[in-house]
């Protein structure tokens, strides 16, 4: 569809990230050794990229120059937003390609649990890592997120609206774990209150037949 713009929210050196914010949440690992824990996903906000990852709309700029994009509450949170990041894959990294059906096997990690939902500015749920090279990536600190998304951009209507354009039709294809996140706020929650899942032990009886 002409005008869609593929954006990877991960975040080049050269970007200026917003400061990050503490999440005081907790991860739970399964007996199975599944990683369940809460995370922020995406915000409202401005965000800066280069003119030539945001498609045909800054065709007149410099390249590698510097434009500022408006993620509203109105696009993030709209519902067909909301309803794109169901049960979304997890990755590790941005795949050259996005993921489905054909790649899924190969590129996914683990899901988002359901729907996310709004707290705040924060779009944030629960994701389950089941990949044993995803968690030890977390564990080891790399634990922060970054959303692979398609989006149409609208330029500003005005001089004075302090960005240069703004998302609109936000569609999620997948949520990577990345070194450094461009929204500076989407993570997987710390691991300073790890839970390891209890189960109960049931003896064993042995029955004999007559």
């Amino acid at each position: 569809m002409k005008g869609i713009v593929r954006f990877l929210d991960e975040a080049p050196a050269s970007i200026q990230l917003h400061d990050k914010l503490q999440m005081p949440t907790k991860r739970k690992f399964k007996i199975s050794g599944q990683m369940i824990a809460p995370c922020s996903i995406a915000r409202v906000g401005i965000m800066e990229y280069r003119a030539k990852d945001c498609g045909s709309v800054f065709h007149d700029r410099d390249p590698d120059s510097i434009v500022k994009i408006m993620t509203t509450e109105a696009e993030l949170f709209d519902a067909a937003s909301l309803d794109s990041y169901r049960s979304a894959p997890i990755t590790i990294g941005h795949p050259e390609e996005d993921v489905n059906t054909e790649n899924a096997k190969e590129l996914i990690k683990g899901v988002l649990e359901g729907t996310p939902i709004r707290d705040g500015d924060l779009l944030v749920g629960t994701l389950v890592l089941n990949d044993a090279d995803a968690i030890s990536l977390v564990r080891a600190n790399t634990n922060q997120l970054s959303s692979g998304h398609t989006c149409v951009l609208k330029l500003a209507d005005n001089a004075d609206a302090g960005w240069d354009a703004e998302k609109t039709m936000i569609r999620a294809n997948h949520i990577a774990i990345v070194s450094r996140g461009r929204a500076g706020v989407a993570e997987i929650a710390d691991e300073a209150d790890e839970v390891v899942e209890e189960t109960e032990v049931v003896n064993e009886i042995e029955v004999s037949e007559e």
